[in-house]
């Protein structure tokens, strides 16, 4: 505590005052008093300049806290992003391991039904053929012993009438695996382009992300709570239905991408067993995929098949054009190559007649009348006149080869076999504008197949594109390929193609019968030969 010294005392100051009768005490008093001031003037600025310094430093060490402060805070909440990171894997990994789980419990499940059906056939057949053979013994019996017909007539009614019932069993079963295997399937879009599918595809994808986003995707609960806060536990609640729609999803592409004809039926399966899955997986938050979104997934499925097949019918459409583009341009090279081969020899032609029409003119200007000058006129003669027939026969061929140009529909239908490649009555119905058609032939068995291929008919037409088609046409239900009757392979009598062309052609066509086949037969010869000479 500050004390003022005693000479500024206050009561000292008034003891002087009182004799102020006296001049010196007088002064000394106001001095006394104008020094009293001063010093606790200045006694009062220490206090204050001490006061603020105490306060800085006050509000420093509380700064230095409050940074402390959030330090601490900030490395609490990188604990708590590390927490929830930690139970993010945790719970990905059960998720994961209850996949995995239920994998092995399906795959399980599946050994176990085919063993079972398996099972069953073998005693289902095991009984056909027991009942079966009871039949035979008792038509055994019957042709033995005809005079107890009367009393086995009911027994055996009987055992024919169970012996029905088995067949038709085996047959149902037999046409249900042929459809299996065969793989019959029946489209559910009437898109005609690739384009209409994609574009139905997007559509079908970008329905999907609109229910993603409008939580639409899922069925969760609505009033979960995470240690007591229903903030927290809707956030929890919406992570985990991510995580499912993000799983389903992956399941679903994964098994999309990899459909097929023969798995489609199972692949829409695994796409309903996933969601059963996520439902079992995430059973305590109550959470599974929508039956909407699933109904979405199984559209994509059959859409993203049928544009894979549509895609592959575009592909063949389009060599086939191509084919037809080549072949078109071999046409046209062959018409323009033989249509500059004949104005060639008809110039060629010219000339010669000209010159000899030179020298006859020249001899007959000459009227010379001996014998030697009338022989030479009539070779000069004879010579110009079978120039001129040859030039009539070139100019002939030069029509036929403009007509051919102008008329882009002319040319030949074949008909040709490779009894080695094919077998049998298998036959190749196609066109060819080809000036020398059997080019094309040759074009045809000169890689993808072991033999050449044997013509059994030409057929020239000035619509050749027409008659193709009405025997493609005629002879479709015979198509060996009858998903892709482009393929223009007939299993069919070579009789019924004869038919058929002398019915609806104008002209007649010889047809040569009998394959000759040399190579296919040569090598079947060969191949006897060393199976005697091995045995």
């Amino acid at each position: 505590m500050y004390k003022d010294r005693w000479y500024y005392s206050t009561w000292l100051i008034m003891v002087l005052a009182l004799f102020s009768i006296f001049i010196v005490p007088a002064i000394i008093a106001i001095i006394l008093l104008i020094l009293q001031v001063k010093n606790r003037r200045k006694t009062r600025q220490g206090l204050m300049n001490l006061k603020v310094h105490e306060q800085f430093e006050v509000e420093q060490h509380l700064n230095n806290k409050y940074q402390e402060l959030e330090s601490i805070s900030s490395d609490i909440e990188q604990l708590k992003l590390e927490k929830e990171e930690l139970v993010k894997q945790l719970s990905e990994n059960q998720y994961n391991l209850s996949l995995t789980q239920q994998e092995l419990e399906n795959t399980e499940h599946t050994k176990k039904e085919i063993k079972e059906q398996s099972s069953k056939m073998h005693a289902l057949i095991e009984r056909f053929n027991s009942k079966l053979k009871e039949y035979k013994e008792e038509r055994h019996n019957y042709l033995k012993k005809k005079m107890e017909f009367n009393t086995n007539k009911t027994e055996f009614q009987m055992l024919q009438d169970q012996k029905d019932a088995l067949q038709e069993q085996v047959v149902i079963l037999e046409e249900e695996a042929l459809l299996q295997s065969f793989g019959f399937y029946e489209p559910k879009y009437s898109f005609d382009t690739s384009t209409q599918f994609k574009e139905e595809l997007s559509a079908i994808r970008k329905q999907q992300r609109e229910m993603v986003k409008n939580k639409l995707a899922t069925n969760q609960m609505t009033d979960f709570t995470f240690n007591g806060s229903v903030k927290k536990g809707q956030a929890f609640m919406n992570e985990s239905a991510k995580m499912a729609i993000r799983a389903f999803n992956v399941e679903c592409e994964n098994a999309i991408s990899k459909v097929t004809l023969s798995n489609i039926q199972s692949t829409e399966k695994r796409i309903h067993k996933s969601a059963e899955s996520i439902k079992k997986t995430n059973r305590l938050c109550e959470i599974e995929i929508s039956q909407e979104y699933i109904n979405l997934k199984i559209e994509e499925l059959y859409l993203a098949f049928e544009f894979e097949q549509q895609k592959e019918a575009e592909r063949e459409e389009q060599r086939m054009i191509k084919e037809q583009i080549r072949e078109e341009a071999k046409a046209q090279k062959e018409i323009q190559a033989e249509r500059a081969k004949i104005e060639k020899e008809e110039q060629h032609f010219n000339i010669k007649i000209r010159k000899l029409q030179e020298r006859l003119d020249k001899e007959e200007a000459q009227e010379l009348v001996d014998q030697e000058a009338l022989k030479e006129r009539e070779e000069l003669l004879k010579q110009i006149n079978s120039l001129n027939d040859q030039l009539q026969s070139v100019q002939k061929d030069k029509e036929n080869v403009f007509v051919r140009e102008k008329n882009t529909r002319a040319g030949y239908v074949y008909i040709i076999s490779n009894i080695g490649s094919f077998g049998d009555n298998i036959y190749k119905i196609g066109v060819t504008r080809r000036l020398e058609p059997f080019d094309r032939v040759k074009e045809l068995g000169s890689a993808s197949v072991p033999f050449n291929f044997d013509v059994h008919a030409m057929i020239f037409s000035n619509d050749a594109p027409r008659l193709e088609k009405q025997l493609h046409d005629a002879f479709v239900s015979y198509s060996v390929n009858k998903m892709n009757t482009r393929k223009e392979f007939f299993k069919v009598s070579l009789s019924q193609i004869e038919k058929f062309v002398n019915t609806h052609h104008d002209k007649t066509v010889i047809f040569t019968k009998i394959a000759e086949a040399a190579e296919y037969r040569q090598s079947l010869a060969l191949e006897q030969t060393v199976e005697q000479s091995v045995s």
